[in-house]
C-alpha cells in the first residue's frame, strides 16, 4: 500500500470525516486539517490513530483540561492509548508531548 498525504483544509461547513473510514491509518505520510472551523471531533479510528501517533510517534505526557481550565486527567504513559469513556459530553482541551514538542487539540466529547 503506498503511502499518501491527506490534507483538509478551508472547509467551513465540513463536520465530518466520516466519508474517510475506509482509510487505514499506516497509508497515511503526512496529514493537515486545519481552517474546518465544524471539524472539531475525530470520528475515523484510522485519522484518530494517525492523530495519536503520526507516523509512529509516541506520544507522552498526556493531560486533559476541562473548560475551566482544570486538569481532569493526567496520563504518564508510551502506549498512546487515551480512555475517554468517564468524560461528560463537552468541550475539552488536551495537552500532549511529541518528541519533546507540546501540543494542544481541542477535543469534543458527544
Amino acid at each position: 500500500m503506498k503511502p499518501y498525504l491527506l490534507d483538509i483544509h478551508g472547509n467551513p461547513v465540513l463536520p465530518s470525516l466520516s466519508g474517510l473510514d475506509n482509510i487505514e491509518e499506516n497509508s497515511i505520510s503526512d496529514l493537515k486539517i486545519h481552517n474546518n472551523s465544524l471539524l472539531t471531533t475525530c470520528e475515523v479510528q484510522s485519522i484518530c490513530n494517525y492523530l495519536a501517533s503520526p507516523n509512529g510517534t509516541q506520544v507522552s505526557n498526556i493531560k486533559i483540561y476541562n473548560q475551566n481550565g482544570q486538569v481532569i486527567t493526567n496520563i504518564e504513559s508510551d502506549n498512546n492509548a487515551i480512555d475517554f469513556s468517564n468524560l461528560y459530553p463537552g468541550l475539552y482541551l488536551l495537552e500532549f508531548t511529541i518528541n519533546c514538542k507540546l501540543e494542544l487539540k481541542r477535543i469534543t466529547i458527544r
